[in-house]
């Protein structure tokens, strides 16, 4: 048996994303999606459906092929006003859009700030829904499905 020192147990502080970092940014083009006025969501929801055939015999990476998948989801957001969300659904055409999680409260390194982002070439906006429940805040939903688009 040998005698140790007491270990020192070291923590780093996690750098989180809250629903105040999200930001949605939508435009005609992905271009204008960086100059586009960002829209406040309380939450997002992104679905990928892989569509994954095997072809081939063993389990090596080159016996799955990758088909056809299908990219969905939502936006949620307090109600304010119909322009901004309910217009997106009954426009009716494909638009760019991005998600993006910025977390300016934190700096890593030297300068750079926790971030993760998603951009969406051609998505159509396809479902809103609105909140009506007397005792709690309004807030709004936004359904989304995401296009392939060779050219974007």
């Amino acid at each position: 048996m040998v005698t140790a020192s007491t270990p020192t147990v070291a923590y780093t502080s996690d750098n989180p994303f809250l629903a105040r970092h999200c930001l949605l940014y939508v435009d005609t083009t992905e271009a204008g999606l960086d100059s586009a006025t960002a829209l406040d969501l309380n939450n997002f929801e992104i679905n990928i459906s892989k569509n994954v055939e095997m072809m081939g015999i063993g389990l090596e990476p080159d016996c799955f092929l990758n088909q056809n998948f299908v990219v969905t989801g939502s936006f949620e957001a307090v109600f304010k006003n119909t322009t901004d969300w309910l217009a997106l659904v009954q426009d009716g055409t494909e638009k760019f859009f991005r998600i993006k999680i910025l977390n300016s409260d934190v700096t890593i390194g030297t300068s750079a700030n926790p971030e993760i982002s998603f951009t969406f070439a051609k998505a159509v906006f396809n479902e809103w829904d609105k909140s009506d429940d007397n005792n709690s805040i309004v807030t709004q939903t936004v359904g989304f499905v995401a296009n392939f688009n060779n050219t974007a």
